[in-house]
């Protein structure tokens, strides 16, 4: 009796043993083990697209960048180019020095003297100092700076003394250094043609 009950009860749970382990091996095992495998070629392929998208915006912001840096090259370009016109040619000094003689009759200044010095070579340009000494008002004196600022040309002031004498006044002595500015290669500056 006892062999009956176990027969019939043994075998239905056998085979509903069996039947899960072949549906496991067979079917739910590899199912799991392909699921497993397609994981890890999702962590890669997320792990992949963050690092692409690092390098996107990486690429942007070095986009920006040069474009910056390309507005910043244009403006210097035009720098470059503007001061190429304000920069005389060595020829040319002689035409600058006698300007600025003909500037200071035009406001009423008496020229006492215009000295040039050697010209000093300054990396890519050259610097002509000039002492001038002036005798005139105050007032002619401004206008003339005024102007001589102006001047198309580079042209700096270094120095100015005014003295005047009491006997004299309102009649001032002024001496000025200025430095005019000239391109060291005819027609070249910073390495740009003209």
């Amino acid at each position: 009796m006892n062999r009956k009950k176990f027969t019939w009860q043994h075998y239905i749970s056998i085979l509903l043993i069996g039947g899960t382990l072949i549906i496991f091996f067979l079917y739910l095992y590899p199912q799991n083990r392909q699921l497993e495998s397609l994981r890890k070629e999702m962590a890669i392929i997320v792990r992949d697209l963050r690092e692409r998208k690092e390098a996107i915006a990486r690429a942007r912001r070095e986009a920006e960048i040069l474009k910056q840096l390309e507005a910043d090259y244009q403006q210097v370009r035009q720098q470059v180019v503007l001061l190429n016109e304000r920069l005389p040619e060595k020829k040319e000094i002689p035409r600058l020095v006698q300007q600025l003689s003909d500037l200071s009759r035009s406001f009423n200044l008496e020229l006492i003297s215009l000295r040039p010095y050697p010209l000093i070579e300054a990396g890519d340009y050259l610097r002509l100092p000039l002492e001038i000494n002036l005798g005139g008002s105050y007032r002619s004196l401004g206008e003339y700076l005024k102007k001589v600022e102006g001047l198309q040309r580079l042209v700096s002031l270094e120095e100015m003394e005014i003295r005047g004498e009491p006997q004299e006044l309102p009649r001032l002595v002024i001496r000025l250094m200025l430095v005019a500015y000239a391109q060291r290669k005819e027609g070249e500056i910073f390495g740009s043609t003209k």
